[in-house]
């Protein structure tokens, strides 16, 4: 099982900026391997179909690899999931935001459901993002609640990270569950044996 040190460890190698709170990351790990266990077992035995694959577009891009799990969150590893916002696909592009980096949606032509295409995609946006923010928690949080969000939460809230946001309450609350849950979904998939997942990742 994971410590609060390994888990601050392991954070600042990917993340850049280690938790306020690593045990918030501990909730969600034992969160998700009891509440959403069958859903994490499911996403992991799909994940061996695109993980690769993602990794070696977001390593190209020069996106941390451990990102790659974004897509677990996202979607469960699937490629065609709808929600009801609009959103779909493995990265669950809105279709806006999947025009805006390069796909197709229109005339019956969806490539938000093409799973190379929508990473390609995602990278793009991943990048942009942390172009803008500098940093890979703003730039997730970005991902999941749109720039404009992060924006103006951090003028709100005079804040300069997204911990700071997150001690200051000052993001919706899905976005404040979203990126450590990515980082319990990480940490689980780099050692699913030892949470009784018989799973190869």
């Amino acid at each position: 099982a994971q410590t609060y040190e390994s888990i601050r460890e392991q954070i600042q190698r990917t993340y850049q900026d280690a938790p306020v709170y690593a045990g918030q990351v501990k909730y969600y790990i034992d969160y998700l391997i009891t509440n959403k266990r069958s859903f994490l077992e499911n996403s992991f035995n799909r994940a061996y179909r695109y993980l690769p694959m993602i990794k070696k577009e977001f390593s190209a891009a020069g996106i941390p690899q451990d990102l790659a799990y974004m897509a677990l969150i996202e979607s469960g590893f699937r490629p065609d999931p709808a929600s009801h916002a609009g959103a779909k696909g493995l990265w669950q592009f809105i279709p806006s935001t999947a025009r805006q980096y390069g796909l197709k949606v229109e005339n019956g032509l969806d490539e938000r459901t093409d799973p190379v295409k929508s990473t390609r995609a995602a990278a793009r946006y991943l990048s942009y993002l942390f172009d803008k923010f500098h940093n890979w928690p703003l730039a997730v949080a970005a991902y999941n609640c749109g720039e404009g969000c992060v924006d103006r939460s951090m003028a709100k809230a005079n804040a300069s990270s997204y911990w700071e946001l997150v001690e200051k309450n000052a993001l919706p609350l899905e976005t404040q569950r979203y990126v450590p849950s990515i980082i319990a979904v990480t940490l689980i998939a780099r050692e699913p044996e030892a949470y009784g997942f018989d799973v190869q990742i």
